[in-house]
């Protein structure tokens, strides 16, 4: 059962963490990946060009487990997410 407390405990940077990923998956559904001023025959035709790199990148990602106990996952795939914004002209910081 989850507790507040034991979520409390594990630290602000797991928090963080979630926080990043949860971002990514947002920005990610919303096809912020293409232009935001694209419409959507522009989106379709960016994914369509784009979508074995785009699959690609989401297997790696989901690859990485993210159990919340498994700090050393969590970080990888804190790490990999920043990396994916860097290439899209974010500047994410851990």
């Amino acid at each position: 059962m989850f507790a507040w407390e034991d979520y409390h405990r594990s630290g602000d940077a797991l928090a963080r963490i979630r926080s990043v990923k949860h971002l990514f998956f947002l920005i990610a559904a919303l096809g912020l990946t293409a232009p935001a001023f694209a419409q959507r025959p522009d989106v379709e035709r960016y994914v369509r060009e784009h979508q074995p790199a785009i699959i690609r990148e989401f297997m790696e990602l989901v690859a990485i487990p993210n159990v919340r106990s498994d700090l050393v996952n969590i970080r990888r795939n804190a790490e990999l997410l920043r990396q994916m914004l860097e290439r899209r002209g974010m500047k994410p910081q851990i």
